[in-house]
């Protein structure tokens, strides 16, 4: 765990790399986040539709597009993006499902503010 970076580390990290991608002219943005997972989601701004990110995949959508038109078939990955990505998971909102129950390292309840 030594070589493991603090949450804010990570936002921090992404927020500066996120800023020198769109000077850049790449067209990305901070879509998701877990902050439990330490973990924060760049996303191309072309799965951002009506100014949401869609981060979610419709595997069934994909599967159907393979098997129909092949693993080189004509087809991209916006023509299977899943819903919009749920307002608790987007960034600021700290990516916790509000229907998990929040415990501590010893199990005990975490009271939401």
């Amino acid at each position: 765990m030594a070589n493991v970076p603090f949450y804010q580390e990570v936002c921090d990290f992404v927020v500066k790399l996120n800023d020198a991608l769109n000077k850049r002219g790449l067209g990305y943005g901070i879509a998701a986040e877990h902050a439990h997972s330490c973990c924060v989601l760049l996303a191309s701004d072309r799965f951002k539709v009506d100014g949401k990110y869609h981060t979610h995949i419709d595997y069934e959508k994909f599967f159907d597009l393979l098997e129909e038109k092949g693993p080189d078939g004509d087809f991209t990955p916006e023509d299977y993006m899943g819903a919009a990505t749920p307002e608790w998971a987007t960034w600021g909102n700290g990516g916790f499902d509000p229907r998990d129950q929040r415990v501590d390292r010893k199990g005990r309840p975490i009271e939401r503010p």
